[in-house]
C-alpha cells in the first residue's frame, strides 16, 4: 500500500483515533447534547464504510495475502525440523557428560591432593632448614668469638623463612623466640662496632658492623639512625656551646680568683670585669665547636669510603647502592650547615653579648671557618675517591675544593658580616662626619686620620678575600662621601677676579687642597696595600679616587672661568690699537702694546693673589695648561684679524707673542722636565708651537706664507688667510665686514665653529663677494694678494 493508498479517518473517526480517547466521557457528552440517535447512526454509517474499505483492500491485495499464508506454513515446517535437531543435540550432550564426569572427579581430587603434598612438603622443607639454620646459630653463638657475618646471614635467611604462616607448629614458634633473641643480640654488638668503628676510625671494625647490618637487609635504617643521632648530639653540642648561661658561668670559674661570684639570676648577664674572660671563653667555644663539626665530618668521609669499598659479592654492587641518598657526605654537610647556621642564630637572638661578640670581632670568626674550610679541603683530598670508581657507584664529587668556602657554610656567617659592614662603614665614615662637622676646611691631619681608619680595616679583613673586598667597597662609599661633603662646601659662585680673594674664594681654594692631600693618601695607600688588595680591588679604589679630581675639577672652574673670560676681554681691545703704523728707524715701536700690559699685569695678580694659594701644583698646572692653550688660540685668532697691519704694527705684534710667553709664564711657571713629564709652555705642545708659527708669519711676504711648512699643521690655514686679508688694500673686505657683521660677532662665530672647512667656506665666501663686486666695477686687476689667497684657500678646503 502506497502513501496515496493509506486509510485515514475522516473527522467524525478521528476522535476515536486519538490515544487520549476515553468512551465513558464520549458517551456521557452524547447523553448530554440530546442527540443520541443521529450520533448512533453516524457511528452506523461510519462502521459500514470502513467495512467497505477492508473488504475493497483484501480483494485488491488477495494474491500477497496468499503468499504469506502459504510461507507462514512453510516456516512452521522449518521449526518442527529444527526442534527435533535440538533435541538430538541434547540428548548427545547428556551421553558426553556422563562419559566426561569421572575422570574429571578423579583429575581434580588428584591434583587438589598433590597440591597439598606440595604445601606439606615446603613446609617441612622451610622447617628441616630453620631448625637446621637454628642449630648452626646455637653452635655459633654459644662459643667465645662469633662470627656476626655469618651469624646475620643466617639471621636473615631465618627471617625470610619465618615470614610465612606457621602458626600451630611448636617446634618452629620456639626456634623463632630463639631467632628474635638471637638477632637481637646480633644488633646490639653489631651496632657496638659501628658506633666503635667510627669513634677510632677502626676499618675492621666499622666494616663488620656495616656487613652485619647489610646481611640483616636494614643497612639503611641503621646508616640513617646512626647519621642521625650523631647530628643530633652534635646539635645539642653547639647550643651547649653558644648557651651565654654556661659560658658565664665557666667565664667565672675561670676569673674566680679576679671577681667574686654573681648572685642568683645574674649567670646570663657578664659584667663589666668578667667581660674579657666571657668573650675568651665563648671563643674557644667556638673554636672547639668547629673543631667538632670537622671530625663529623671526617666520620661522615670515613664511612662513605667503606660503603663504596664493601661490594655484595653476588650482585657485585657497592653496599651505597642501598642507601636513599648518593652522598653521605653531602647529605651531612648541608644538614650540619643549616644546623649551625640556626644554631648561631638562636643564640645571638637570646644573647646582645654573643651577639655583639660575633659582630664585633667577625673577622676572628671568618679567620676559624677558613681554617674549618682548610681542613674540610685536606680532609675531601685526603679520603676523594679515584674519578672512574665515583662515577661508577654514582657518588657525588667532592664540594670541598676551591679557595672561596661553600655557600651553605657561609650562609651561617651572612648574619654577622652584614652587621660587621655596617659597623666598618660607621668606623669609616665618623672622621668623615667630624671633620666636616665645623665651618672650616678640614686639616690635614684629619685627612690623615681617614687613612689611618681605611688601613685598620683593611689590615683586620686580611683574613678572607671576600671579606676585604666588602671592606674595599666600604672604603669607596666612605671616599664619595668624602665628596659630597667637599662638593656641599664649595661655593660655585665665587668666581671675581677683580679684586683680593674672598673669603668664599679661599675656602675652595681650602678644600681643592684638601681634596688634593686625600688623593695623595688614597693613591699611597693603594700603592702600600698593593701586594695584599691585588690589582682589581685597588682598580675599584682608583675609579672611586677618580671622583676626588672630579671634584677639584668643579671646585677650580669657576675661578678658571672666570679668569679666562677676563683674558679673552683684555686680548679684544687689541682692536682698539693702531697697527697699520710703518716702521720707523727714528722711534722705534714700544717694547709691547698697553693691552698685553694689562694681560701681564693681570696675569701676574693672579698667579700672586689666587694661584699662589693653591698647594697642588701639579693638579693646578694641568688645570692652567687648557687656559694658556685657549688664550695662545684666542691671541693668534685676534692677532691675525687686526687689519690694517703695517710693518710697524707687525713688529710690534711679534713683540707681544714674546710678551705673551712672559704673561703665561707666570701662571705655569719656568719651562722644563719633571718626572711627569714636560712643564712651563714646553707642556702646551701644539699651542706654544702655534705661538711661535704665528710670530715668524708675521714678517714673511704672502708668497713666503704660501710655503711656510708649517701651515695646515702647526698654524690653522684659516689663520693665514686673515693674516693675508690683513696686508691687503682696504678694497677687499674683511670676512666680518663682507657679511655685514661687528668683529665681536664675526669672533663669536668663529669660536662657536671650530671647525676648519667652516670657517674657509666662511673666508671662500667674502673672497668670492670681493671678485663679483670687482668685476662689477670693471676692476683691471685683483688686489696683488689675491693669487695667494686663493692658493692657500683651495688647498685648505682639499686637506679638510
Amino acid at each position: 500500500m502506497t502513501e496515496d493508498e493509506v486509510w485515514k479517518p475522516d473527522e467524525f473517526l478521528s476522535e476515536f483515533a486519538g490515544e487520549a480517547f476515553d468512551v465513558e466521557h464520549h458517551a456521557t457528552k452524547i447523553l448530554k447534547q440530546g442527540n443520541m440517535n443521529e450520533e448512533v447512526a453516524k457511528l452506523t454509517n461510519s462502521l459500514q464504510s470502513l467495512d467497505v474499505l477492508i473488504q475493497q483492500h483484501v480483494c485488491s491485495h488477495y494474491t500477497d495475502l496468499l503468499s504469506h499464508a502459504v510461507a507462514s506454513s512453510e516456516l512452521e515446517q522449518s521449526l518442527a525440523v529444527m526442534a527435533t535437531h535440538i533435541q538430538s543435540l541434547q540428548l548427545s550432550t547428556d551421553r558426553v557428560r556422563a562419559r566426561v564426569r569421572e575422570p574429571y572427579d578423579k583429575i581434580r581430587a588428584g591434583t587438589t591432593s598433590l597440591a597439598r603434598l606440595q604445601q606439606t612438603a615446603d613446609i617441612l622443607r622451610r622447617v628441616i632448614r630453620i631448625l637446621q639454620l637454628s642449630k648452626r646459630l646455637a653452635l655459633a653463638m654459644g662459643q667465645g668469638e662469633t662470627d656476626l657475618a655469618k651469624a646475620a646471614s643466617g639471621l636473615a635467611e631465618l627471617a625470610s623463612l619465618l615470614q610465612e604462616d606457621l602458626t600451630g607448629l611448636e617446634v618452629v614458634e620456639g626456634e623463632a623466640r630463639r631467632v628474635r633473641q638471637w638477632r637481637a643480640e646480633v644488633e646490639r654488638q653489631g651496632e657496638q662496632l659501628l658506633v666503635r668503628g667510627l669513634a677510632t676510625g677502626n676499618q675492621a671494625q666499622l666494616g663488620t658492623g656495616l656487613q652485619v647490618f647489610y646481611n640483616l637487609g636494614t643497612l639503611p635504617e641503621m646508616v640513617g639512625n646512626m647519621v642521625e643521632e650523631l647530628h643530633t648530639k652534635l646539635k645539642a653540642t653547639w647550643v651547649e656551646g653558644l648557651d651565654i648561661k654556661r659560658i658565664s658561668d665557666k667565664s667565672q670559674v675561670e676569673g674566680v680568683g679576679k671577681t667574686s661570684r654573681a648572685g642568683p639570676g645574674k649567670a646570663a648577664m657578664p659584667g663589666p670585669g668578667n667581660m674579657a674572660a666571657f668573650r675568651a671563653t665563648l671563643w674557644s667555644n667556638i673554636d672547639n665547636l668547629l673543631d667538632s663539626l670537622h671530625s663529623h665530618m671526617v666520620k661522615m668521609f670515613h664511612l662513605q669510603r667503606l660503603l663504596c669499598k664493601k661490594v655484595d659479592p653476588l650482585t657485585h654492587q657497592p653496599y651505597i647502592s642501598a642507601l636513599s641518598t648518593p652522598s653521605l657526605v653531602l647529605h651531612s654537610w648541608s644538614k650540619l650547615t643549616a644546623m649551625v647556621k640556626e644554631s648561631l642564630g638562636a643564640a645571638q637572638a637570646k644573647s646582645n653579648f654573643v651577639r655583639q661578640a660575633c659582630e664585633g670581632e667577625y673577622p676572628k670568626m671568618v679567620k676559624l671557618y677558613n681554617e674549618l674550610w682548610v681542613k674540610m679541603k685536606y680532609t675531601g683530598a685526603q679520603y676523594s675517591n679515584p674519578a672512574g670508581q665515583v662515577e661508577e657507584v654514582g657518588v657525588a664529587g667532592n664540594i670541598f675544593v676551591g679557595e672561596e668556602m661553600e655557600e651553605g657554610l657561609r650562609e651561617s656567617l651572612t648574619q654577622f658580616e652584614h652587621a660587621y659592614l655596617a659597623r666598618s662603614l660607621s668606623r669609616l665614615f665618623d672622621p668623615v662626619n667630624l671633620m666636616f662637622s665645623g665651618t672650616g676646611v678640614p686639616s690635614q691631619e684629619e685627612v690623615n686620620n681617614i687613612f689611618s681608619v681605611m688601613s685598620s680595616e683593611l689590615s683586620i679583613a686580611m683574613v678572607e678575600g671576600r671579606l676585604l673586598s666588602s671592606v674595599t667597597k666600604n672604603i669607596c662609599k666612605a671616599v664619595s662621601l668624602f665628596c659630597v661633603k667637599c662638593e656641599g662646601c664649595v661655593d660655585s659662585e665665587a668666581s671675581q677676579v677683580i679684586g683680593q680673594p674672598t673669603t668664599a674664594q679661599l675656602q675652595n681654594v681650602g678644600i681643592v687642597n684638601t681634596l688634593a692631600v686625600f688623593g695623595e693618601g688614597l693613591a699611597s695607600l693603594c700603592t702600600e696595600q698593593m701586594s695584599v688588595l691585588g690589582q682589581q680591588r685597588v682598580n675599584t679604589l682608583l675609579v672611586a679616587g677618580q671622583e676626588v679630581e672630579r671634584q677639584m675639577v668643579g671646585a677650580t672652574g669657576p675661578l678658571l672661568a672666570s679668569v679666562g673670560d677676563s683674558v679673552e676681554a683684555i686680548l679684544l681691545t687689541i682692536h682698539k690699537e693702531d697697527f697699520s703704523l710703518d716702521v720707523d728707524t727714528n722711534n722705534p715701536a714700544p717694547a709691547c702694546s698697553l693691552y698685553m700690559k694689562e694681560l701681564q699685569a693681570f696675569l701676574e695678580r693672579i698667579a700672586r693673589d689666587f694661584l699662589s694659594t693653591f698647594t697642588c701644583k701639579e693638579f693646578l698646572s694641568t688645570q692652567l695648561q687648557p687656559l694658556a692653550e685657549k688664550t695662545i688660540q684666542r691671541f693668534v685668532l685676534q692677532g691675525s684679524l687686526v687689519r690694517p697691519l703695517g710693518s710697524g704694527g707687525a713688529m710690534r705684534l711679534a713683540s707681544d707673542c714674546a710678551q705673551l710667553e712672559f704673561a703665561l709664564s707666570s701662571i705655569l711657571g719656568p719651562s722644563g722636565q719633571s718626572a711627569i713629564g714636560p712643564t712651563g709652555l714646553t707642556a702646551l705642545g701644539g699651542s706654544y708651537r702655534l705661538l711661535r708659527a704665528f710670530r715668524s708669519l708675521l714678517f714673511l711676504t704672502p708668497a713666503d706664507m704660501a710655503s711656510f711648512p708649517g701651515l695646515g699643521s702647526t698654524v690653522p690655514y684659516s689663520v693665514s688667510l686673515h693674516l693675508l686679508i690683513s696686508r691687503c688694500p682696504d678694497i677687499l673686505p674683511s670676512p666680518a665686514a663682507s657679511l655685514g657683521w661687528s668683529l665681536a660677532r664675526y669672533t663669536n662665530w668663529l669660536e662657536d665653529h671650530q671647525g676648519e672647512r667652516e670657517r674657509l667656506l666662511l673666508v671662500q665666501g667674502a673672497v668670492e663677494a670681493y671678485v663679483a663686486a670687482a668685476r662689477a666695477r670693471q676692476d683691471k686687476s685683483f688686489v696683488p694678494q689675491y693669487p695667494v689667497l686663493i692658493e692657500v684657500l683651495q688647498r685648505g678646503l682639499a686637506a679638510s
